[in-house]
């Protein structure tokens, strides 16, 4: 059964439908303009019956141009088919406390919410369906794969709206049920800051079964160095430390920890067998963002054609 929609924070009604419109009308127009031709040639299958021919999309698979076509009308026309099924698209969310971010460094989540909202919205204008499994310490919050618009734009809601939770993000349980509830060949969107190890194997048990794509949301660790001495809380683990952040050794062993963690992550992902994409979070960084993400799919598109 598919969890009802989480309840609106109090007071939070405009503000979020503020969030969902503006992320929805930026996604809009990057589906439009980049991402849907990305998303067709590297995920839509290759059907058996013809259907039409139609003119040339960013990121269609070359093998498919209509030779005859293209010369009468003097640009690019590819054939398109009947696809043999549609694909599924799970996002799994984490929702701990780490993925909130910080005033100075960006919210991860509202970056997870671009990327829902990008990649939901290309699957939609192909007909796929989407869904949503949100995990703070248990994999609690499941939204069922479903087509159009209405329900595309329902999973960026739940991503912005669910209330944070501390402790460890339960990954593993997440990735378990992508597993054994989807059909087989789907494809499952992993969004976390992955603050925690664990998930290593279970991922690579659902790529086993999944087309599974792991995208690192962090944020700083840090404020900037004129902030001095600081009262740092772990969000997800509990504890304060108070930090100089104006000592260039302290800053210097944050930016160790972060790289160690950042290289942990591609290693873990790279083991499991797992497409991997970093993202910036910061507001300010919404367009690279976009870039970002239709340059990593554009790379997949093309890798299939080399196949």
């Amino acid at each position: 059964m598919a969890n009802a929609a989480p309840p609106l924070p109090d007071g939070g009604l405009s503000e979020l439908l503020c969030d969902v419109r503006r992320i929805e009308a930026e996604s809009g127009r990057f589906v439009a303009s980049l991402m849907a031709g990305a998303w067709r040639s590297r995920f839509r299958g290759q059907g058996l019956e013809f259907e039409e021919v139609r003119e040339y999309v960013a990121g269609d698979d070359p093998r498919a141009v209509d030779w005859n076509v293209t010369a009468r009308f003097g640009r690019p026309f590819v054939k398109q088919f009947v696809d043999e099924r549609e694909r599924a698209l799970l996002f799994v969310l984490d929702r701990t406390a780490s993925m909130e971010g910080s005033a100075w460094a960006g919210r991860p989540r509202r970056a997870a919410a671009r990327v829902v909202a990008s990649l939901a919205l290309a699957a939609c204008s192909d007909h796929d369906r989407s869904g949503l499994l949100a995990c703070g310490p248990r994999a609690d919050h499941f939204v069922r794969p479903q087509a159009g618009r209405a329900a595309a734009l329902r999973l960026v809601r739940d991503t912005l709206a669910l209330p944070a939770q501390p402790g460890r993000a339960a990954l593993a349980e997440a990735l378990g049920a992508a597993a054994t509830r989807l059909p087989a060949g789907s494809i499952v969107v992993l969004l976390s800051d992955f603050a925690d190890d664990g998930w290593r194997t279970p991922a690579l048990r659902c790529a086993a079964r999944h087309d599974v794509i792991a995208v690192r949301l962090a944020a700083e660790e840090l404020p900037p160095p004129a902030a001095g001495l600081v009262v740092l809380a772990d969000p997800d683990h509990g504890g304060r430390r108070l930090v100089d952040c104006a000592s260039t050794k302290v800053r210097a062993a944050a930016a160790a920890q972060v790289a160690q963690a950042r290289e942990r992550w591609h290693a873990q992902a790279r083991e499991a067998g797992l497409d991997r994409l970093e993202l910036p979070v910061a507001d300010s960084a919404r367009k690279e963002l976009a870039l970002r993400l239709f340059a990593f799919f554009q790379g997949r598109a093309l890798r299939a054609v080399r196949r």
